[in-house]
């Protein structure tokens, strides 16, 4: 009996060992960036009257932030680490693959539990724009969606909507700020390009694309780490990636590596969002109001509507406004 429960506390010794050291380095990381954080975020939004936040909300929303992370790290990395140790040779195949259903668990549940923690989400209240909307999607093919309004004007003065959630989870949220600043028509064509990413399934083509880097990084990271570890184990103070003090090198490795391939991932993310500005002038056939959307996005943003070439390239997820007025202007929609 005592070696049963020697055993089980050895083991959740170990366990709660790695816990902690989680913690401890998610605070630190969350420290490191908090004052960059806070320029950006509450600094540099309310200078432009972008923000309505209050000191005191935006620094519990950024705390509820960490927190979150905090806790997937806790629950995901010693699984990861506990699968290091047993697969040497392939483990970076093996989280590959089991991190797709987990991705897939995460979009599924956070319409529902992580985003409510931050906003308060309701049905569409203007009746009338609803029906226009629900009409367009049954126009457009889409069953089982919802729209939903969401009190941004609590932390913002921008415009938006998006797109979100699988399944029985899927959802287009519309910001209140937007229906308070848009024309019915203009709210239209934005609902009419959201639909355009279920209609041309791109959440799953991203799923797709991304599990696929995953799995090139971690297969990357798993035939380079060990250069760095026997060059540099002195100083790092570990001679194993199984060892969860090479998290820290894991993190810098993935972190540099997506940081290099943003020109390819925000290439893809512009690709699809000109797929949907070319659905919405087709679902709707209305160029005059999707030009009006993107002025206003522009103006009540204050984006950039002609950056750079480089800038374009290598940050912009979205084509640059400029474009897509030119486009909306230019485009004649075909027959639906």
């Amino acid at each position: 009996l005592w070696g049963v429960v020697a055993l089980f506390a050895g083991r959740y010794r170990s366990y709660a060992v790695k816990v902690f050291y989680i913690l401890i380095l998610s605070l630190a990381i969350w420290l490191i960036g908090l004052p960059l954080s806070y320029y950006r975020g509450f600094v540099i939004e309310h200078h432009f009257s972008l923000s309505t936040q209050t000191f005191g909300n935006w620094l519990a929303d950024t705390i509820k932030s960490g927190y979150i992370g905090a806790l997937f790290m806790t629950v995901l990395i010693p699984f990861a680490y506990w699968g290091i140790s047993r697969r040497a040779k392939d483990w970076w195949l093996w989280i590959g693959i089991v991190a797709v259903p987990i991705m897939i668990f995460v979009l599924v549940v956070s319409p529902v539990f992580i985003s409510p923690m931050f906003n308060k989400f309701e049905p569409l209240k203007d009746e009338v724009l609803a029906q226009r909307i629900l009409g367009m999607a049954e126009k457009a093919g889409i069953s089982g969606g919802r729209v939903y309004q969401v009190d941004m004007s609590e932390q913002t003065e921008a415009i938006n909507a998006y797109v979100t959630g699988l399944f029985g989870s899927k959802r287009i949220v519309l910001w209140d700020t937007t229906i308070k600043k848009m024309t019915p028509d203009e709210i239209a064509f934005v609902m009419a390009h959201e639909m355009g990413h279920y209609v041309m399934n791109h959440i799953w083509i991203g799923i797709g694309l991304f599990s696929v880097i995953f799995l090139i990084l971690l297969f990357i990271i798993h035939k380079s780490i060990g250069w760095f570890i026997n060059r540099y184990s002195d100083s790092f103070g570990f001679t194993s990636v199984s060892d969860i003090a090479s998290l820290p090198l894991l993190i810098l490795m993935f972190s540099l590596m997506m940081f290099l391939l943003d020109p390819l991932t925000n290439g893809f993310s512009r690709k699809i969002e000109r797929d949907s500005d070319k659905f919405a002038l087709d679902l709707t056939r209305d160029n005059a109001s999707g030009v009006a959307a993107f002025i206003k996005l522009a103006n009540e943003n204050l984006s950039n509507p002609s950056p750079s070439a480089f800038i374009e390239f290598w940050q912009y997820s979205h084509p640059p406004l400029q474009k897509r007025i030119e486009f909306c202007r230019s485009y004649t929609p075909t027959s639906n």
